[in-house]
């Protein structure tokens, strides 16, 4: 199985628990913690894993366009790029 398609079957999974999460979370905050997940296996599949520091500050980011915008650069950027990213959008 190709990145790509890991990458899609991941989203998928991650997608229907967030969903299935949200349901009992509140949809918004669902979503945002399927994303987290998400951008997670992205950084392990392209990168080999991410830090724990790193990996928090995801999990504190509540603004689902500022996840869309790191799941985007996770795919796309250069693992460094993405954990500045990730530090910049740690809410304050």
């Amino acid at each position: 199985m190709d990145l790509r398609s890991r990458i899609e079957a991941s989203y998928k999974r991650i997608a229907q628990e967030a969903y299935d999460e949200g349901v009992a979370l509140g949809i918004d905050e669902g979503i945002v913690i399927g994303r987290a997940d998400s951008i997670k296996d992205i950084m392990d599949f392209r990168f080999g894993g991410m830090p724990d520091e790193s990996l928090a500050a995801l999990r504190e980011i509540k603004d689902l366009a500022v996840m869309r915008s790191i799941q985007n650069a996770a795919l796309t950027r250069e693992k460094d790029e993405v954990l500045n990213l990730i530090a910049r959008s740690r809410p304050a």
